[in-house]
């Protein structure tokens, strides 16, 4: 059994109220992960990671989209852009925090 880990912080964060949601899916197949995980990126979650059997993060994806103008003044969120980032030595402390807040509870 997998699990699919998800993050999601709201702009005005702790002061206003709004904890950060974090949920944790099982999955049992290759099917229900593929699907767990889309409808997290359809969401628009912040962070999405996968945990295998041994609670070891084997993938994990950071949205990095950014704001864009609306025309009018002000601004609307863009078009959604996921980055898969993996348990490399290059980029180690950024997996290893982003990994960390997937796990607060």
């Amino acid at each position: 059994m997998h699990t699919v880990h998800t993050y999601r912080s709201y702009a005005g964060g702790e002061p206003y109220g709004y904890l950060p949601e974090i949920y944790v899916q099982p999955v049992y197949r290759l099917r229900e992960l593929v699907k767990a995980v889309r409808d997290a990126m359809e969401d628009g979650q912040e962070y999405i990671s996968i945990f295998n059997e041994r609670g070891n993060c084997t993938g994990l994806w950071i949205n990095e989209s950014e704001p864009e103008p609306d025309g009018e003044g002000g601004m609307v969120m863009g078009r959604l852009v996921y980055v898969l980032q993996r348990p490399e030595k290059e980029h180690q402390e950024l997996f290893t925090k982003a990994v960390n807040r997937l796990l607060k509870r």
